[in-house]
C-alpha cells in the first residue's frame, strides 16, 4: 500500500496556479486559520467586544487613535475615538467612553499625528484640530484643511485639500502651529491624479497618488533637496491601507498588495489575485499590522460563485503565507495601544457604535468562527490509472479541544464528510462513507465551526494502492 503524506501546512493559500501544481503544504482555500507555527494547522483567534460608544445610539466608529503624552510624572495614555460628531477618550478606571468638549465632523475618517505633546487631527471636512490631553481646539497658524498628515523630519506635512489635489504643504521646523503659505510644493501637477496618502520610510517621505508614488528627501537644513517619481502606475486608493511593519511599507493598490523593502515596490499578492480582482470598494479598505502580519479588510468577496462576507486578507511577512478571515462585522478603523502595564493590544472600530479588541478568544464578536481548509488535488501516479483510496489518517496534537471534521471528494465529486477527528490518530475508511474507493484523484477539506479552540492538526496521511490488473490465462 502506498501513501501520500502531508507533513506541513506552512505554504498558505495559493490561487494563482493549476490545483495540480500546488505543493502538498499549500492550500486552495485557507479560511480563518493560523499557520504561524510552522507545519501546524490551527484555528485563527478572533476578536471580542471592547466597549460600545453607546447602547442606544448607533453610529460608525470611523477613526481610532492612540495618543501618548509625555509628562514629568510619566506617560499619560489616551485611547481616542471619533463618533457621532464628537471626540471620546476611554477611561480604563471606569471602563467607559467619555466625551471631550468640542464638535467635530465624523462623516469621514481622520488622520492624526502626535508632535510636541499634541495629538493633531486632519480631516477634509474640518479645520485641523489639536488635543493636549484636556482640551480640543483649532490648530494655530492657519494650516490647510487637509485629509492626510504625517510627521517627517521635525515638520508636519499635509495634503488632500480641494481643489489642490497635487499639493503638499508643510509646517515650520519644530512648530506644528506655524504655517508659512510659501511652504508648499506640487507633485505631478495637472496629471489627472490626486494625492491619496503620505508615509515615512527611512529617510524619505513618500507621497502616494492613486496611480503613482513620489519621494522627497531633505538636507541638513531641512530644506527639500531631492524629489523624484518613485513609482509609476502604482499607487494607493486608501491611505488607511498603508502600514509600516519592521520598516517595510505595505499598501494596497487597485491591482494588488505591494511591499517596499528597499527602493521599489514589489507585488506580494499574486497568490491571491482572484480575491484582489473581486474587491468591490477599493477606497474603503483598512489595513493594520499585528505580530509580523499585515491584515487588510476588503469587504465582501465573491470567489468561484461563493460569497465570503467581511473578508480580511492576511499576509505573514516572515513566512510569506496568505490566508483570509471572514469577520462578522465591518471594519472601519483600527489602532494599536500600549496599556499602562506595557501590554499591547489592537482595537477595531465598526458600525453600530462598536469597538472590538483583536486577537482575543475564538469567536468574531460572539459569532462562531468557521474554519475551512482545502488541501491540494492529489493525483498519484498515472492519470489514466484508477486507484484504491483506502483511508485517511489524521494526526492531532491532542483531543481536548473542538474536533475538526474531514471531508473527501473523489474525481471532482461533491465533498462528503468522513466524520470528526476525535483521537490523536483518527482513521477514516473511505469506502465506508462513499460506498466506493476507486478514483483517479482525491481532494480533502477540513471544517470546524465553534467558538472554541480547534485541535491542532500535525499531519494527514492518505493511504492508497494501485488496482491490480488480472492477466487473462492463455
Amino acid at each position: 500500500m502506498a501513501s501520500i503524506e502531508i507533513n506541513s501546512f506552512h505554504g498558505g493559500m495559493n490561487l494563482a496556479i493549476n490545483p495540480l501544481l500546488l505543493k502538498s503544504y499549500e492550500a486552495s482555500l485557507a479560511k480563518n486559520v493560523d499557520l504561524s507555527e510552522i507545519g501546524t494547522l490551527k484555528k485563527a483567534r478572533g476578536y471580542q467586544l471592547f466597549k460600545k460608544l453607546s447602547e442606544t445610539t448607533n453610529s460608525d466608529v470611523k477613526t481610532l487613535y492612540s495618543f501618548y503624552k509625555i509628562e514629568s510624572s510619566g506617560i499619560t495614555r489616551f485611547l481616542l475615538a471619533e463618533w457621532n460628531n464628537g471626540l471620546y477618550k476611554y477611561n480604563f478606571s471606569t471602563n467607559s467612553w467619555e466625551q471631550i468638549t468640542g464638535t467635530i465632523n465624523t462623516t469621514e475618517n481622520s488622520q492624526w499625528v502626535t508632535y510636541k505633546n499634541l495629538a493633531i487631527r486632519f480631516n477634509k471636512n474640518d479645520a485641523p484640530k489639536k488635543f493636549d490631553g484636556t482640551n480640543l481646539s483649532n490648530l494655530g497658524g492657519n494650516p490647510p484643511q487637509a485629509s492626510y498628515g504625517v510627521l517627517y523630519k521635525e515638520r508636519i506635512y499635509v495634503a488632500g485639500f480641494a481643489p489642490n489635489f497635487s499639493t503638499v504643504w508643510f509646517s515650520d521646523i519644530g512648530d506644528p502651529e506655524k504655517w508659512n503659505p510659501n511652504n508648499q510644493f506640487d507633485v505631478g501637477a495637472n496629471d489627472g491624479d490626486r494625492i491619496t496618502g503620505l508615509a515615512v520610510l527611512g529617510d524619505s517621505l513618500l507621497i502616494f497618488k492613486e496611480n503613482s508614488i513620489w519621494e522627497i528627501q531633505v538636507d541638513q537644513q531641512n530644506v527639500i533637496s531631492f524629489k523624484r517619481l518613485f513609482a509609476q502606475s502604482i499607487g494607493t486608493t486608501s491611505a488607511r491601507s498603508i502600514v509600516n511593519i519592521n520598516n517595510v511599507l505595505f499598501f494596497f493598490d487597485r491591482n494588488g498588495i505591494w511591499a517596499i523593502y528597499q527602493r521599489y515596490p514589489e507585488l506580494i499578492s499574486a497568490k491571491i489575485q482572484p480575491f484582489i480582482n473581486a474587491i468591490q470598494d477599493v477606497y474603503s479598505v483598512v489595513g493594520w499590522g499585528w505580530k509580523n502580519k499585515y491584515f487588510l479588510y476588503v469587504g465582501d468577496i465573491t470567489y468561484q460563485d461563493r460569497l465570503f462576507k467581511n473578508v480580511v486578507l492576511a499576509y505573514d511577512t516572515v513566512y510569506n503565507q496568505w490566508f483570509f478571515y471572514t469577520f462578522a462585522h465591518k471594519i472601519l478603523s483600527q489602532t494599536d495601544f500600549i496599556k499602562a502595564d506595557n501590554t499591547k493590544t489592537l482595537y477595531l472600530g465598526s458600525q453600530n457604535s462598536d469597538t472590538f479588541e483583536f486577537d482575543k478568544g475564538f469567536s468574531f464578536g460572539g459569532y462562531p468562527i468557521e474554519v475551512e481548509y482545502e488541501l491540494p488535488l492529489f493525483q498519484p501516479e498515472d492519470i489514466e490509472k484508477r486507484k484504491l483510496f483506502k483511508e485517511v489518517v489524521v494526526r492531532l496534537k491532542d483531543v481536548s479541544k473542538s474536533k475538526p471534521s474531514i471531508s473527501v471528494s473523489i474525481d471532482g465529486g461533491d465533498f462528503i464528510s468522513l466524520g470528526f477527528a476525535e483521537h490523536t490518530y483518527s482513521v477514516f475508511p473511505i469506502a465506508r462513507k462513499l460506498g466506493r474507493e476507486e478514483g483517479r484523484d482525491l481532494r480533502l477539506k477540513i471544517l470546524e465551526v465553534s467558538d472554541k479552540e480547534m485541535n491542532e492538526i500535525y499531519q494527514i496521511v492518505i493511504n492508497w494502492s494501485p488496482i491490480k490488473t488480472v492477466q487473462p490465462q492463455k
